[in-house]
């Protein structure tokens, strides 16, 4: 887990201090969409605490989903269903989808 605060460089090396305090945690190795949520739903239930004490402390939390796909697919589609965003909701987490293009084995 990586904790930063606001006007502090979020990494050592990093020159950009943070305007916002907060943490990084990884909470999932699923390599899909729906296992990383499951595990999210998961980790959210058994920290319920742990998010109202970071409300109270003002540090802000963002679970950030990773998702591949081959660079040449016109478009994808990712669904997030009313009762995990009822988590995330009460837990007070932002959400966050990072896209990432994979190439091809015959790209080059």
């Amino acid at each position: 887990m990586i904790v930063f605060w606001k006007g502090k460089p979020r990494f050592a090396s990093s020159p950009v201090l943070s305007a916002i305090n907060g943490l990084n945690q990884s909470v999932s190795r699923g390599s899909s969409l729906d296992l990383q949520v499951r595990d999210a739903k998961r980790f959210l239930q058994r920290q319920r605490l742990e998010f109202k004490r970071m409300k109270r402390l003002k540090l802000h939390s963002t679970l950030d989903f990773g998702v591949a796909s081959d660079r040449d697919a016109p478009m994808k589609f990712y669904r997030f269903y009313a009762g995990f965003l009822s988590h995330v909701a009460k837990a007070g987490v932002d959400l966050e989808l990072s896209h990432y293009a994979v190439k091809r084995r015959d790209d080059v």
